[in-house]
């Protein structure tokens, strides 16, 4: 009998870092429990130089994954997801497997 294997996929946003800052980037992504939704830019480049336009609108994709981790916020907001939030979900069974 051969073991059934699943595919686990799990995303993680990370702060801005200092160069971002500098140039005002904002965060563009918005995670929700398993739920990633990914924001266009107030000026997307490739619209602006195709000469299509958004009308103003910003345009947003979403998409579920298994696991869904912020870790661009303050510590204290509920949604911060810990080195240890995340090992003890997933790297716990990826160090299980690899050690068996």
């Amino acid at each position: 009998m051969t073991e059934q294997k699943n595919v686990v996929v799990a995303v993680r946003c990370r702060p801005l870092n200092a160069r971002e800052k500098t140039r005002g980037a904002q965060c563009l992504v918005a995670m929700d429990n398993q739920q990633t939704t990914l924001l266009q830019p107030p000026q997307d480049e490739a619209a602006t130089h195709s000469g299509k336009s958004t009308g103003g609108a910003r345009r947003q994709r979403t998409y579920n994954f298994d696991y869904s981790y912020w870790t661009a916020g303050d510590t204290a907001d509920p949604r911060y997801a810990s080195q240890e939030t995340v090992f003890n979900d997933i790297g716990r069974a990826v160090l299980g497997h690899a050690l068996s």
